[in-house]
């Protein structure tokens, strides 16, 4: 540490610009961990959900009765072309769904190629878009 005043003020300056580079530099990589962070927890979270909608090799499809298929489809038309899980299933509380049928629906969806999955979006096909030949 220098003795003279002026190299002593020199160094601490120096220093406190190194200390303010380095607390920078700091903020942002705290910022891009959390980032990071965010990122792989929702990537468990639907890992998560995913895993939780895929039955066991004997559990299979749920059985729906036509008109709970209908409802579903019904429920289906009114959702947008794309939305999150987190979309969906806040969608079908609104529309009074219980959230294991909700689940049920979703997983149907899936199955059926209804919606697809893509990232932590579910996209609506075109063969969930296109009108019933009924």
């Amino acid at each position: 540490m220098p003795l003279d005043p002026k190299d002593f003020i020199a160094y601490v300056q120096e220093r406190l610009a190194w200390l303010q580079r380095e607390v920078e530099r700091l903020i942002e990589e705290n910022e891009r961990l959390r980032e990071e962070n965010r990122r792989l927890r929702e990537e468990v979270t639907l890992y998560r959900l995913f895993q939780e909608l895929q039955p066991s090799a004997e559990e299979g499809l749920p059985e729906l009765s036509a008109e709970v298929l209908q409802q579903a489809m019904a429920f289906l038309a009114q959702l947008p072309d794309e939305l999150s899980f987190a979309e969906f299933f806040d969608r079908a509380e609104q529309a009074g769904i219980e959230s294991q049928v909700a689940r049920d629906y979703l997983l149907i969806f899936l199955r059926e190629d209804l919606l697809r999955q893509r990232g932590g979006r579910l996209i609506k096909t075109l063969r969930a878009t296109r009108p019933s030949s009924k």
